[in-house]
């Protein structure tokens, strides 16, 4: 197998989609998180959109994610502004998380992505535990739509009193990544995690 961007060495592929096709694989992925309800939202970030199945496209070689302004009525009959799109490789059956189409510990992530500008939009590549637990989790990606020349990355965890805490960087000075293509990348290693964009650490 090639190796990821601007890595050398010998390289096992574990899980791999280019989109390929007019449709979302559904052997690979699903398109809300466990607790989905005719769609579903992360409460916990207030955010204020209701992701819709509709709003995951794939055309041209291309999965799109689109965020669109649509009111829409979602959890316990709240009132969301936006729609928008996500995929994961966990399972919606939340008495067997390890049906997950797809789970590791250790390895090398990483997304050619274009991503969007503008004010409230928040694109993001990340891992969560596969017990549902929210931590650890490592943000390989976020990029805010009103700053798209920074980018942070994050690890989240609980510390040794159970406390939530994270470490994390951002940084600024590329270009602004919304205006082509990127690579965004992590090396998750036993005792480290390496970031790179366009395979630069």
């Amino acid at each position: 197998a090639p190796p990821p961007y601007q890595q050398a060495g010998e390289w096992e592929i574990m899980f791999r989609d280019e989109f390929n096709g007019t449709e979302l694989d559904r052997n690979k992925w699903v398109t809300c998180y466990w607790w989905d309800e005719d769609g579903c939202t992360n409460l916990g970030n207030n955010e204020l959109q209701w992701y819709q199945p509709e709003n995951v496209l794939v055309e041209g070689g291309n999965l799109i994610l689109r965020a669109l302004e649509q009111p829409i009525i979602g959890y316990q009959g709240q009132e969301f502004p936006y729609t928008s799109g996500m995929v994961t490789t966990a399972t919606l059956d939340h008495d067997h998380p390890e049906d997950a189409s797809f789970t590791f510990q250790y390895g090398f992530a990483e997304i050619r992505a274009k991503v969007p500008a503008g004010q409230g939009l928040w694109p993001a590549f990340w891992t969560l535990p596969i017990d549902y637990t929210s931590k650890p989790e490592i943000d390989i990606l976020e990029i805010l739509g009103h700053e798209p020349d920074a980018i942070h990355f994050a690890v989240h965890y609980l510390d040794e009193d159970g406390e939530s805490d994270n470490e994390g960087e951002w940084w600024r000075g590329g270009p602004d990544f919304s205006a082509d293509w990127h690579i965004y990348a992590v090396d998750w290693q036993e005792d480290r995690i390496i970031w790179y964009v366009d395979g630069i650490e």
